[in-house]
């Protein structure tokens, strides 16, 4: 049974984490922090401002809600930036 996990944070390093683990068969979770943006990933499937073309497997999920993108995964990765 492939092991739950959610990518936190959907710019162009997330994004590609979160499609290779779900093309791995990974059960996975990708959290979005903008409304409009997860809305237009959602319905292209795609991440059309930080990954253009290619598109979202089957079971990769898409979150806004931290804690629900959280709650059960036995993962987390943490892709956000950073200010130094």
């Amino acid at each position: 049974m492939p092991q739950p996990i959610s990518v936190i944070g959907a710019g162009s390093w997330g994004t590609t984490l979160a499609v290779v683990l779900a093309n791995k068969g990974y059960d996975t979770t990708l959290w979005v922090f903008e409304s409009d943006q997860l809305a237009l990933m959602e319905s292209e499937r795609t991440n059309r401002k930080y990954l253009p073309g290619v598109m979202f497997p089957e079971n990769l999920r898409l979150s806004g809600d931290l804690s629900a993108a959280t709650r059960s995964a036995d993962y987390l990765v943490l892709v956000v930036p950073t200010h130094v």
